[in-house]
C-alpha cells in the first residue's frame, strides 16, 4: 500500500514537471517571434568596396600573399587619387616568417612608394587588422616575426607630414591583392603600372566606377 502511494506521488510529480516544461516551451514559442523581431541588428560598418580618399588627397593600398611552406611572399602597393585614378604601383617578392610579417613588408613598400613620389601626406590602407591597429596606437605591439619590419615602418612614417593608417576589408582591397599575386610576374617588368595586366586593370576600373562622385 505504501509502495503504491509512493508510486502515485512520483508519477504526479513527474506529470507536474512535464506540464511545467510544456508550459515553458509554449511560452517560449509565443515570445520567441517577438524576441527575434526586436533583437538588435548588427550592421557591418566596414565598406565592402574600395572608397577613394577625400578630394585632393591620395591613398595607398597594400597587400601581401604568403606561402607558409616556402615562406615566399608577394608584395604590392597601389597609389590612387580621389577620382580613383591609378597613378603608380610597385610590387616585390621576398621572404617572411609569417603572414603578418609579409603584410608589414607590403606596408613598408607602400611608404617607399610615397617617398619616391615625394608625397608628404596620404592615407595607407591594408587588410591586416593587428598591424594597422598597432600602427594607429602609440603603444601598439606586433609579433616578434614582424617587429623589425614594424620598427622600419614607424621610422620611415616619421619622415612624412601625415600618414592616415586605415584598415580595409579584404573584399574592398581586391586590387592590391591581385597585384600581390601577380608580383613574381610583374616585378621584372619596367613601368608595368602604365599598362596593368587585364585582371588588375579590370579591378582598378571597377573600383573607380564604384567610387562615389
Amino acid at each position: 500500500m505504501v509502495e503504491s502511494k509512493k508510486k502515485d506521488t512520483t508519477e504526479h510529480a513527474a506529470n507536474v514537471k512535464t506540464k511545467k516544461i510544456s508550459a515553458e516551451c509554449y511560452l517560449f514559442k509565443l515570445l520567441a517571434p517577438s524576441v527575434r523581431q526586436h533583437a538588435p541588428v548588427v550592421l557591418n560598418s566596414v565598406p565592402q568596396t574600395w572608397l577613394p580618399p577625400a578630394l585632393g588627397s591620395l591613398k595607398i593600398n597594400t597587400d601581401a600573399t604568403w606561402n607558409s611552406e616556402s615562406l615566399c611572399c608577394g608584395l604590392a602597393a597601389l597609389l590612387r587619387d580621389s577620382l580613383g585614378t591609378f597613378l603608380n604601383g610597385v610590387v616585390s617578392v621576398g621572404k617572411a616568417t609569417s603572414a603578418e610579417a609579409a603584410e608589414a613588408q607590403a606596408v613598408l613598400l607602400g611608404l617607399n612608394l610615397a617617398k619616391t613620389e615625394s608625397i608628404l601626406s596620404f592615407s595607407l590602407e591594408a587588410d591586416c587588422l593587428p598591424l594597422i591597429s598597432a600602427l594607429k596606437s602609440s603603444l601598439g605591439s606586433v609579433s616578434w616575426s614582424t617587429l623589425s619590419w614594424f620598427q622600419q615602418i614607424k621610422s620611415l612614417a616619421d619622415s612624412f607630414s601625415s600618414v592616415n593608417w586605415s584598415w580595409i576589408s579584404r573584399e574592398a582591397n581586391v586590387a592590391a591583392d591581385v597585384a600581390a599575386h601577380l608580383a613574381p610576374r610583374l616585378e621584372p617588368v619596367l613601368d608595368w603600372f602604365l599598362n596593368p595586366p587585364p585582371s588588375l586593370h579590370h579591378v582598378l576600373q571597377s573600383d573607380a566606377v564604384a567610387a562615389p562622385p
